[in-house]
């Protein structure tokens, strides 16, 4: 099988791509900030302590003022922009995004599904890849190496709203062998940046 990817996928009514939290609602809206892990800029030095301190800061809080952030790093403000700008030009900084409840929103069941494929050929991968990007209660699907095929996340309301889309979208699928529906009990750890401690400088 091809190497795994992330295949890029609607987030309910709008394409943008949301980090849900699962432990409680928050007070206030929250906004989180997406770090590349690769493919950065060839032109882009190293990142360094001050990035990973910028990175750190942004991660608890993508809505910082520049003015704030420059103070909770020790550093004026314009340098403190300028790295900032150049960590979103590298793509180290991928973007911002809310962090919604699910619940909230109705897509409070969270289903990890286990696909395995009949036939594996390139039109079969091509047009099971292209379906399920389209689909709206899929959050996220990934293609690995070996057993399983692909690892989908998915987000309904509830147990019956899982079945209609298993039977009437997922099941539709081409080249679809064994599945198996994972639910979740507790989130014990999630990528909301809340989750984690602070990045490490190498």
């Amino acid at each position: 099988m091809p190497v795994a990817r992330p295949i890029e996928t609607a987030s309910l009514s709008t394409r943008s791509r949301m980090a849900w939290r699962h432990d409680r609602a928050p007070a206030a809206p929250l906004c989180s900030v997406v770090v590349a892990t690769s493919r950065r800029s060839p032109q882009f030095r190293a990142v360094d302590e001050i990035d990973h301190a910028i990175i750190e800061q942004l991660l608890r809080d993508g809505r910082l003022s520049n003015v704030e952030l420059a103070e909770r790093i020790n550093l004026s403000p314009s340098p403190c922009l300028r790295r900032v700008r150049a960590l979103e030009q590298a793509g180290v900084i991928r973007g911002y995004h809310a962090d919604v409840d699910p619940a909230a929103l109705g897509r409070g069941l969270e289903i990890t599904v286990l696909v395995e494929l009949t036939h594996k050929d390139r039109a079969t991968v091509e047009e099971f890849e292209r379906r399920i990007a389209t689909m709206d209660a899929v959050l996220e699907c990934r293609r690995m190496f070996g057993i399983p095929d692909y690892v989908i996340s998915v987000a309904v309301t509830d147990t019956a709203a899982y079945e209609a889309f298993y039977m009437n979208e997922l099941a539709e699928l081409p080249g679809v062998g064994r599945v198996s529906s994972q639910f979740t009990m507790k989130l014990v750890k999630g990528s909301s940046p809340h989750a984690g401690g602070p990045i490490q400088a190498p």
